[in-house]
């Protein structure tokens, strides 16, 4: 095609809609999570609320957190 004929070009998205959409949701449970860090009472209210907003992004059934202790290497 020469030059002259040829389509003008349109913007198109580098990124899938779908690859969008699941940053969106991850970036929205990250601003959640720390949400809740800082509006939980306690620490078993923290890991609950970590839990249901983790568990809409995959299945999270068994899901665990850790804590781990710097001073005994634990």
């Amino acid at each position: 095609m020469s030059p002259s004929r040829r389509r003008p070009s349109t913007p198109r998205s580098t990124r899938d809609p779908t690859e969008r959409e699941q940053a969106e949701r991850l970036q929205a449970a990250t601003y959640r999570i720390s949400e809740a860090t800082n509006a939980a009472e306690d620490l078993s209210q923290l890991f609950r609320a970590v839990h249901d907003i983790i568990s809409e992004l995959m299945p999270a059934k068994n899901l665990y957190i850790a804590l781990y202790n710097a001073e005994a290497g634990s």
